[in-house]
Order: C-alpha cells, then structure tokens, then sequence
C-alpha cells in the first residue's frame, strides 16, 4: 500500500481541487529547489507525476523568467522521447504540473545502481534522447540547456528528457533567424 503524502504536504483546498480534477496524490518521489514531485493516479487507474513548485521559494526573475519558458515548453512538447504534460494549476501559490511518470527513475540513478551502463543500452538510449533533443532544436526552436542524467528519465527502457527550466526559444520569428544565446541563463 502506498503512503499517503504528509498531512502538511497539501492543504484540503488543494486536495479538493485534485479530486475534482480527477487525482489522488500517492506518494513523494523526489524533491528539489524549488518544489517537490509525487506519484499521483487518477480515476482510470493510470499514474502520472506532480510537481508542486512553490513559488514562494522562487525569487521573481526566476518566476517571472524560467518559469514560464517551463511552461511553454511542457504544454507545446509532442514527442516520445519528451515528457508530456497532462495538465497545470495553480493552487496556494504553488504551481501544480501533472505529467508523464517515469516509473524507473532517471539515468543517473540508473548508471550508480548498475555501475553504469552497457553500452548497445547506452547507444539506443542515446539515440531516443538525442530524438527528443532534434525534435526540441528542430520542430519547437528551443534550446534545453540543461542536459545531465538527472533531466533524462527512464520508462519501460525508454527515455524522456524533462526539467525545461532553464529552455529557450532559438528563433527569432520576425527575423526568421536563429538567435544563439549570449549566456546559459
């Protein structure tokens, strides 16, 4: 039996709306700077991931800056090998962003847990990441800038890159031309 998130994990009004939307939040998966990510299922069985950032925690250039280039990208990602967002609210001034589970965590936990990798396994999971990345750089125009093991999860041995923190749009659609980046911020 899952546990059940900490009582102070979400408040009833939050919980409220989750239900309404049609979850329940299972368990806590991870945390990091800015927020924390739960295993989350919904009325037809199917699980997902949550993550809550708490935008208290955030200073307003990054709220005002990263977050939404965040946004943008998980909403406009269409690609297997790119996590898929299901749906986004807004709840206590925590943002709430229900999305793809990897259920078999990400590569870097991967590679300590099985001292690396094999490498026909590396090169095929090269190969779906770097898809994810041309159909990014490609189709979308957008940069991730933030490429690590952590930011590549893991599902049914495939891979999909997530954490667009830190992406950015490359082009310039007035100018119809690449913009290239003047620092990785």
């Amino acid at each position: 039996m899952p546990k059940s998130p900490s009582n102070n994990a979400f408040d009833g009004k939050t919980l409220a709306v989750i239900a309404h939307k049609g979850y329940k939040i299972e368990n806590k998966l991870g945390a990091g700077a800015f927020g924390t990510v739960y295993k989350a299922v919904n009325r037809q069985g199917q699980y997902s991931a949550v993550k809550v950032i708490d935008l208290n925690k955030m200073d307003s250039s990054t709220r005002e800056k990263y977050l939404p280039r965040e946004i943008s990208t998980l909403i406009d990602c269409r690609h297997e090998n790119l996590i898929r967002v299901y749906d986004i609210f807004r709840c206590n001034f925590k943002l709430h962003i229900f999305m793809e589970l990897a259920s078999n965590g990400d590569l870097a936990g991967y590679a300590t847990k099985h001292n690396g990798f094999k490498e026909p396994l590396a090169c095929k999971w090269f190969f779906q990441a770097s898809s994810g990345l041309a159909y990014l750089h490609n189709s979308m125009k957008t940069s991730h800038r933030d490429i690590k093991l952590d930011n590549i999860l893991l599902d049914a041995n495939m891979v999909a890159l997530t954490d667009f923190g830190f992406a950015k749009q490359c082009y310039d659609a007035d100018r119809h031309r690449v913009i290239l980046s003047g620092t990785f911020w």
